[in-house]
């Protein structure tokens, strides 16, 4: 089958979230090469909607709402409660249970909106049936495509495969049926990869697809060294980020006698810990709140490096590879990070920035010395990078492999 005729169902948590802006990137490179319907489990909020701003011609509502050549359906689980009510919602509830009996009524929800989607799925004549992240979103799939036959994948990205919170991945056996039932598994890094192979998972149907990022290079610059130092953070303000070992790191480098700026933008559940951390250490830590896509490549001209000493949770949870190290490439911004997940995909220590260990102040203010002191040197980290990106995290590439896989899997039907 030619991928200009492939319809598309996209199953997202929440579309949109400003925290899973890898998502709406994606989608816009998908768009210009299938016909998309987007399902969001979640009504966006919005604010989610002004941060999108016109990266895609959306608007929000209840059920059916245009995007581009696709559509957008939200309120998925409450419009699939009539499913539940009718003949299948006892088969529905066994099923989930036998599934996933600690997690049966999550399951239930999932399998009950996934009726309702599969419904949508043949009205729209759909080809695929695929989620992002392999938790709810992929329950739904596996639930839609039992109901329409339609077939369906899912992509893992770091939450939803290592998480133990009941919010986060499914159980083991759930977790292995879903990737024996898809048709293509998708892994958005190396520590999803092998996760999933360490399953069981067919490898045939097994691929690497990395998030990735659109637009054009433009070269690191040496000025941006200067006083002063201007140290950027972006994402939610939340533990996991470890934007508190940030602000201890800046706050020793500022003592020894350099003007540095510390900017952490996005908005979280940490917001008065941090601010309070920062009045204690004699710094004025800045905190915008929440930033629009579109104003990503404005706040990182700004930037002299970008840092994100992310951590591994008590739960497991932890990043995969932050979007915001590739975009931070892209614009030609040097990039310091915690060695977690698979942030060592992009961060190759000494080579394509510093990769530094998770909760150690001391080795992330040795990195930022670092990176102060010989600037010319951050700035040929980042070119290396730069061709680093080019090769694997560019999103043309990742939508071609997703492309690629669902055409294998409609032949070989």
């Amino acid at each position: 089958m030619s991928q200009n005729h492939l319809s598309v169902i996209y199953i997202s948590p929440q579309f949109p979230s400003p925290r899973h802006g890898f998502e709406l990137v994606e989608l816009e490179e998908l768009a210009t090469r299938v016909r998309l319907h987007i399902v969001s489990l979640r009504k966006p909020s919005r604010a989610a909607w002004d941060w999108m701003t016109n990266r895609l011609s959306c608007r929000p509502g209840r059920d059916h709402t245009s995007l581009g050549p696709g559509k957008v359906i939200t309120g998925a689980p409450a419009l699939a409660l009539k499913a539940f009510a009718g003949r299948d919602g006892g088969d529905l509830l066994r099923t989930a249970f036998r599934l996933d009996l600690k997690g049966g009524l999550k399951t239930a929800i999932g399998l009950m909106a996934g009726s309702y989607v599969g419904k949508v799925a043949t009205a729209c004549g759909a080809d695929i049936i695929h989620a992002d992240f392999a938790s709810a979103p992929t329950t739904v799939a596996m639930s839609a495509s039992q109901q329409s036959g339609i077939p369906f994948s899912f992509c893992g990205h770091a939450f939803d495969i290592f998480s133990t919170k009941p919010a986060g991945k499914a159980s083991e056996p759930v977790l292995k049926e879903k990737a024996r039932l898809a048709k293509a598994v998708f892994a958005a890094n190396s520590s999803v990869l092998s996760r999933l192979q360490g399953l069981g998972t067919d490898k045939a149907k097994l691929f690497l697809k990395r998030n990735g990022v659109r637009g054009a290079l433009r070269p690191p610059l040496a000025s941006r060294g200067q006083d002063p130092f201007r140290v950027v953070g972006l994402g939610g303000l939340v533990e996991k980020k470890g934007f508190d070992i940030l602000i201890e790191a800046v706050a020793r480098v500022s003592n020894q006698g350099r003007e540095v700026e510390l900017v952490i933008y996005g908005e979280g559940p940490e917001r008065a810990l941090l601010e309070q951390l920062g009045q204690r250490r004699g710094m004025a830590v800045k905190l915008p709140g929440a930033y629009r896509h579109s104003d990503v490549d404005q706040i990182l001209d700004s930037a002299s490096v970008v840092v994100l000493p992310s951590r591994i949770l008590r739960d497991k949870d932890s990043d995969g590879v932050p979007t915001v190290f590739l975009e931070a490439l892209r614009c030609g911004v040097p990039i310091i990070g915690a060695d977690v997940g698979s942030v060592g995909d992009i961060i190759r220590d000494g080579k394509t920035g510093w990769l530094v260990k998770s909760d150690s102040v001391d080795d992330l203010v040795r990195a930022l010395v670092e990176c102060m002191s010989d600037y010319p040197r951050a700035c040929e980290l980042c070119k290396q990078g730069q061709e680093l990106l080019m090769t694997d995290f560019m999103a043309a590439n990742s939508a071609d492999v997703m492309v690629r896989a669902w055409t294998q899997m409609l032949d070989a039907r």
